[in-house]
């Protein structure tokens, strides 16, 4: 079957267009729709279409692929993007024992449809490296846009000050008339953790390609420079912790130890660590765990482990094999984020689910490290791999108090580079 207009376009046209239609669906959902009085404007009605295109995207897709003469490989199951898809599928099931089961199966089409559109390019690394650059693309401009939006506010800029940096309330999180998640353009607000994860995926491919360009390195430097200090400046706590095995890996594998290297490498690691130090003691004075000086804040996680786990677990143990559906979290607890990758795959799709969810990163890591120990990636792919890999370290780091188990822009940046690792995988194993 041809669709005109997408048999006319080269392949890079078609990844890109499909990529951003899931970009899409980022940051709205079918909530808005239903909520009373929709739609309230004209942006509030764009943001209600907007939350279905990622869907009929996966919808082109899945018609196109009905009419593939080609079938699909019988593994693709067993890789582990597909065992990703069957966790979408338990997820698809249990929706129906949420508390809002349209809502929940809303969100689980959301979470595999991105696999879906995925499934095309499975075969096609050099496609896949394309859209994880959109994909630095993407992260580099809502970087670049937030933290213009935060300077934009009136006051802002006078009020900023070492202690202010340093020891007060973080950016999009109520220093001056920016609080948590205040609406932006009719969509949720951001928060230092969103606002640090761009900058943090961002940071560390510029001092990747910085270490490993043979020109323009000192445009890669200053993206590093600029987008590091945006990290620090949102003093994401897990993300600034995430970003130090990731920048020590990258550094490890550019094998490069030049004495300001070192010194470029260590004074990141300090002016990370103590804006880390300083910002779980900021946290802790705001809390009940101050006389504690932050120890507690470290080992409760914020008031995690103690918090929304232990809620998070007991509804799980009222639902220990299937759990409640996709978004369970916010529709039983409260409006609570699970904040744990595993502990949210518990209450959406108890046992049954999270074991794929499990054995696809098993898988993922094997996979990696086969293609080190293979030592035939042509120089280009080997750069290229080491780079997303540096990335997959650091969303393992942060899926520790986040999840990468609902849509999310974690789980997009995350979609491509498994399909790109297992692609290459295999790609390398048959040549």
């Amino acid at each position: 079957m041809n669709i005109p207009f997408l048999h006319n376009m080269k392949a890079q046209e078609k990844i890109a267009l499909f990529w951003l239609v899931v970009w899409a669906g980022y940051n709205t959902g079918i909530e808005r729709v239903f909520g009373r009085g929709f739609p309230h404007n004209a942006l509030d009605f764009i943001h209600g279409i907007r939350a279905f295109i990622p869907l009929v995207g996966a919808g082109v897709v899945i018609t196109l692929l009905a009419f593939r003469k080609k079938p699909l490989p019988q593994y693709v199951l067993l890789t582990p993007l597909g065992l990703m898809f069957i966790y979408a599928l338990v997820g698809i099931v249990t929706s129906l024992f949420s508390a809002v089961p349209i809502f929940a199966l809303y969100w689980a089409l959301m979470y595999g449809g991105v696999i879906v559109i995925l499934v095309p390019f499975l075969n096609k690394p050099g496609l896949l490296k394309r859209i994880i650059t959109i994909n630095w693309v993407v992260a580099a401009v809502i970087a670049t846009l937030l933290l213009l939006f935060f300077l934009m506010q009136p006051g802002i800029i006078s009020s900023l000050n070492m202690h202010t940096l340093f020891f007060n309330q973080r950016p999009y999180e109520g220093i001056g008339t920016v609080g948590a998640e205040t609406p932006t353009f009719g969509m949720a607000g951001a928060r230092p953790t969103g606002f640090g994860r761009y900058a943090a995926l961002v940071a560390l491919v510029a001092f990747w390609r910085f270490l490993k360009a043979k020109n323009k390195k000192i445009w890669w430097f200053l993206a590093f420079i600029f987008f590091f200090a945006i990290l620090i400046f949102s003093r994401g706590r897990t993300e600034m912790i995430a970003f130090i095995p990731s920048i020590l890996f990258l550094f490890w594998c550019a094998k490069k130890f030049k004495p300001l290297l070192i010194l470029l490498l260590m004074g990141v690691i300090l002016l990370t660590g103590v804006v880390t130090y300083n910002n779980i003691h900021s946290a802790a004075h705001y809390s009940d765990e101050y006389d504690s000086g932050g120890v507690e804040v470290i080992y409760t996680l914020s008031g995690r482990t103690n918090g929304v786990w232990s809620d998070a677990f007991s509804l799980f143990l009222s639902s220990p094999l299937v759990g409640y559906g996709f978004q369970a979290d916010r529709y039983f607890l409260r409006g609570q984020n699970a904040h744990n990758t595993i502990v949210h795959t518990l209450v959406q799709t108890g046992i049954v689910g999270t074991v794929f969810v499990i054995a696809a990163f098993v898988l993922l890591g094997i996979l990696i490290y086969r293609l080190f120990k293979m030592n035939t990636l042509e120089p280009p792919q080997k750069i290229f791999f080491i780079e997303i890999v540096g990335i997959v370290i650091f969303l393992a780091v942060r899926g520790i108090t986040q999840s990468l188990a609902f849509f999310s822009a974690d789980w997009l940046f995350l979609a491509p580079i498994i399909a790109y690792i297992q692609a290459l995988y295999l790609y390398r194993k048959q040549s």
